[in-house]
């Protein structure tokens, strides 16, 4: 009798201590979050500036484009085949460098963002104690409690971001010998 009352008296004791070292073990256990990087980036301050930014140059350079296309068109009307020719050119030219331009600068603002969005993950990560943030990407499968977007998008929209000046859409000097010849000379009778 004396071995079970002592035997009910350690039972409880060991559940309690069972408990501390399951409570311990949850302690040590990995926490994670997981953010959705197309919400950061899309739905955040900056991204809508930085999309917005991208809209304006590309509209920019449309314009050019179709006055450079209006103006071939003239240039065709007129059957001015230097000048058709020459506009041609200049509207290859144009586009290619226009296409460079909007490239460079879409590299340039995710560049930027991403610098603001990495310190934003880490602060994040750091204040609610995280072993680690996943995108939701790399995923397959996580707790609903795991998500984080929203928090996280919070801290990036309070970053400071900086995308640098517009971008210039002017377009280089054309290289000698490529413009029209001048009216009389003997390179312009022979186009003639």
């Amino acid at each position: 009798m004396k071995r079970i009352f002592l035997a009910a008296l350690a039972f409880p004791a060991f559940l309690a201590l069972a408990g501390a070292s399951d409570a311990a073990l949850a302690a040590d256990r990995l926490s994670f979050g997981v953010v959705n990087l197309a919400t950061l980036y899309q739905d955040s301050a900056h991204g809508k500036a930085g999309m917005a930014r991208l809209e304006k140059l590309q509209n920019d350079a449309m314009a050019r484009l179709e006055a450079l296309r209006a103006d071939l068109a003239r240039a065709q009307e007129e059957k001015d085949e230097a000048a058709v020719q020459r506009l041609q050119v200049e509207i290859q030219g144009a586009a290619y460098t226009f296409q460079g331009v909007l490239s460079a600068e879409q590299e340039n603002m995710v560049s930027a963002m991403q610098a603001a969005l990495e310190k934003s993950l880490e602060q994040y990560r750091g204040e609610h104690k995280l072993s680690a943030i996943f995108s939701s990407d790399t995923i397959l499968s996580f707790s609903p409690d795991a998500e984080v977007t929203q928090g996280v998008l919070a801290l990036f929209n309070k970053q400071a971001v900086d995308f640098g000046p517009e971008p210039s859409l002017e377009l280089p000097a054309a290289p000698a010998g490529t413009d029209s010849p001048a009216p009389g000379s003997p390179a312009d009778a022979a186009v003639k």
